[in-house]
């Protein structure tokens, strides 16, 4: 089954109705599978995956909304920070290692 990239073009409400209907499929399918297997057990693997997608899209969203209110979240914040001084530690490595090279 080919990933199927139409939740992009939905709206967020539409995405989080979609992912309570697909949640549901899937508790549905898993117990039809506990009473009795079902053939191609791959198709519960995939609603797991496509679930995913659709938290990560609805997160993705909800981020994005954020950071244009000005309103990111403190990890966010600390993220940022963490990278900047990772960034700065590898600027002082490199010019450590120019220094020893001369």
């Amino acid at each position: 089954m080919a990933k199927d990239n139409a939740y992009k073009n939905m709206s967020t409400d539409e995405l989080t109705k979609e992912l309570a209907a697909m949640q549901r499929e899937l508790q549905e399918t898993r117990f039809t599978h506990a009473v009795s297997p079902i053939q191609g057990t791959h198709v519960i693997k995939e609603m797991r995956r496509n679930i995913a997608r659709y938290k990560t899209e609805i997160h993705a969203r909800s981020v994005a909304d954020q950071e244009q209110a000005g309103t990111a979240p403190k990890r966010d914040r600390i993220r940022a920070r963490r990278a900047a001084r990772r960034k700065e530690v590898a600027r002082q490595r490199r010019k450590a290692a120019v220094a020893r090279r001369k």
